[in-house]
């Protein structure tokens, strides 16, 4: 009787545990430079801002240059702009936008 009581109790912890790591909201992964931001960037950015022919003199292909781009450059204003989206094709999907505003409001966290 005590083993079945010992096998039920670690099995009920053992799925509470599960249940609540399912709960844990993925918007409120941290997020860092690299890999998040960089692969955005590498997917909606760089074809036109990357290296000395970058349209604008935009560089967005490193940690500082985005970085700088977001403090000094409107960045986070620019890909939100319906009116003038960045990219040209159409504002990058909501849940890349929000991540690039998350890594912002944490600090620029770089990985």
């Amino acid at each position: 009787m005590k083993k079945t009581v010992v096998v039920f109790f670690v099995l009920a912890t053992v799925i509470a545990c599960k249940e609540k790591e399912a709960v844990i909201d993925p918007s409120q992964k941290k997020i860092v430079y690299d890999p998040d931001i960089k692969n955005i960037m590498f997917s909606y950015c760089l074809t036109c801002h990357s290296g000395s022919s970058a349209i604008s003199g935009l560089d967005l292909s490193s940690y500082q240059k985005v970085k700088d781009a977001v403090e000094n450059k409107q960045l986070v204003h620019f890909i939100n702009n319906a009116n003038n989206p960045m990219p040209p094709s159409g504002l990058m999907p909501a849940s890349e936008r929000q991540k690039i505003e998350n890594w912002v409001q944490n600090g620029f966290l770089e990985n």
